[in-house]
């Protein structure tokens, strides 16, 4: 679920006149490789950039700087040139990460915190951390041979990353969830901008916006996403004509909260 916000800070900066959407990532982040360069940050937005997932090519428990995970995912092949097809890319919200640390001059999460959170009034939210003392911090467990086990270990800087790697509340969220009915946090451009669907090259809609699923449900207009990391699996599912959302919170990575959501 992280997604949305990583998305709403890029669009601040878009705002901002710090980012444009149709501009190569490479405009931003000269060391990422030449075959980046028809990458936009549009296209990192709603994964049509061809960038896969770099999980294979890294140890989930050693520590890489922001320069060291772009080098190595620099390295790893493109599904396909950038707009021709959809494919749901974490690599790709790392990125736009990167982009958001270098051309908004603090750590993307430190951004977060000042431009996001605190005008939506989400207390609690922030980036995870291993070292912080953290009140009512929840446990993720994942379920193996039907018997619950911890969450496995993950190394502090690999889960500072803006696919996603955040704490929130459910008070939070409820929070956000308000936020987006107003234009305080983030205007009325913005939003439109982020949950109207991607186009591929071919004409073809992906139903995707910037960090948010744009796919009818029973007819209704629905934005919502999920998300699952480390023995946990949310999901916010908003259908604005009808003022409704849910939003489940589970720390169990054999939860279906995107069915239960849908059930509701």
């Amino acid at each position: 679920m992280g997604k949305q916000f990583t998305a709403a800070l890029v669009m601040k900066l878009v705002e901002d006149g710090k980012v444009k959407l149709d501009a190569s990532i490479r405009t931003y982040l000269p060391s990422a490789p030449d075959t980046w360069e028809k990458i936009t940050v549009r296209k990192l937005l709603g994964h049509t950039s061809g960038l896969s997932d770099p999980y294979d090519k890294l140890d989930m428990r050693k520590d890489y700087t922001e320069e060291e995970l772009l080098k190595i995912e620099g390295e790893i092949p493109l599904l396909f040139q950038p707009g021709e097809a959809w494919s749901y890319s974490n690599m790709g919200y790392h990125v736009l990460g990167f982009l958001c640390s270098k051309v908004g001059g603090a750590f993307y999460g430190d951004q977060l915190k000042t431009r996001i959170f605190e005008p939506a009034n989400m207390k609690t939210a922030r980036v995870i951390s291993e070292s912080d003392i953290v009140m009512n911090r929840a446990a993720g467990y994942e379920i193996r041979d039907g018997k619950p086990y911890n969450q496995e270990w993950v190394a502090p800087k690999l889960n500072t990353t803006a696919d996603g790697s955040l704490y929130v509340t459910l008070l939070d969220m409820v929070n956000w969830n308000a936020a987006l009915d107003e234009d305080k946090v983030l205007s009325r451009s913005i939003k439109d901008q982020m949950w109207t669907s991607g186009v591929l090259n071919n004409g073809t809609k992906t139903n995707y916006g910037f960090g948010w699923m744009l796919e009818p449900v029973n007819g209704r207009k629905h934005i919502g996403h999920g998300g699952a990391w480390q023995g946990f699996r949310t999901s916010i599912a908003r259908f604005p004509d009808d003022k409704l959302a849910v939003i489940v919170l589970a720390n169990s990575d054999s939860a279906n909260p995107e069915k239960l959501a849908q059930k509701i």
